[in-house]
């Protein structure tokens, strides 16, 4: 991803974490986490470009909506906003409005790669 592309999409991502919660109507229950997946890999490193066949499924997202509670009933420590990663067959895809999402639960979740996204970008971490 070269440097423009880069900041382009954290831009959409901040864009698209201020804007979600106040369009989207779905609320995840219990332990489960609503994501918005990134968009596949469509270029090699090298340049090719990939058919949509041979394109690896998304194993990585943004927080859109969370639960309350873990099946532990801990707190979910995973927030709106936050870049997950993901099993590539983990959980279930569902469509909203004509926008790919998809439905995880909170042991589904790998990593966190990134918190406050907007907060990184503009050098006010916590």
């Amino acid at each position: 991803m070269s440097k423009n592309s880069e900041q382009q999409f954290l831009e959409n991502l901040i864009k698209t974490c201020r804007e979600w919660p106040k369009q989207v109507v779905l609320e995840a229950v219990e332990d489960r986490i609503l994501v918005a997946p990134q968009e596949a890999e469509t270029q090699t490193k090298g340049g090719l470009f990939l058919p949509k066949d041979v394109q690896e499924p998304q194993t990585k997202g943004t927080v859109i909506r969370t639960g309350t509670r873990t099946l532990e009933g801990q707190e979910m420590d995973i927030k709106v906003g936050d870049v997950v990663v993901y099993s590539k067959y983990a959980g279930s895809d569902i469509t909203y409005e004509g926008i790919p999402l998809k439905v995880l639960r909170h042991s589904d979740v790998s990593i966190i790669e990134a918190r406050a996204i907007e907060s990184v970008i503009t050098g006010t971490e916590d």
